[in-house]
């Protein structure tokens, strides 16, 4: 059987080799259409309840794949004693498995220039929290003067109106 396939192929090479070519052509042509997706939406029926669920979800909430958001809305969250037990909760998120990064007040940075090395370094504003409320109003004050963290994270509304604006 084989022997009769080969002797097939020799004999009609040129024309297999002309449709191969044609074929190549073909699927060439047809490439540049294309397309990945890397949404599950087409694999999942849209009557599925737990596909109404997440697009109800998704509508209320939105989407972002990797990350939790968690909004404070209270202006008692810049007492000592509340800002403490915030900072505990920050650093409690910070070492569940899989986070890899949490942002919150009590975590923020500031940009400090660093003259030895001549560059720009990353430091903690509460290395501590502090006892007194007045050391913790004039650290808050520190942080909420910090631009990049102005209408991002921390809210106007909420912060004690002793604190300048930026």
């Amino acid at each position: 059987m084989w022997t009769k396939l080969a002797h097939i192929v020799l004999k009609n090479r040129l024309a297999l080799i002309i449709i191969l070519g044609l074929i190549t052509v073909f699927m060439a042509y047809k490439a540049k259409d294309v397309q990945f997706t890397y949404s599950f939406f087409t694999a999942v029926p849209a009557d599925d309840p737990d596909m109404v669920y997440f697009r109800e979800f998704k509508e209320d909430f939105g989407e972002d794949a990797n990350i939790v958001a968690l909004g404070i809305s209270d202006s008692a969250l810049y007492q000592v004693d509340n800002f403490r037990r915030f900072k505990y909760l920050s650093d409690e998120i910070l070492n569940i498995k899989g986070v890899k990064q949490v942002v919150s007040i009590p975590l923020f940075k500031m940009l400090a220039k660093d003259a030895v090395n001549k560059r720009f370094t990353l430091e903690p504003i509460f290395t501590e929290i502090p006892d007194s409320q007045q050391e913790l109003d004039s650290l808050l004050e520190v942080a909420y003067n910090q631009r990049f963290f102005s209408d991002q994270i921390i809210n106007k509304k909420t912060v004690p109106p002793s604190f300048s604006s930026p």
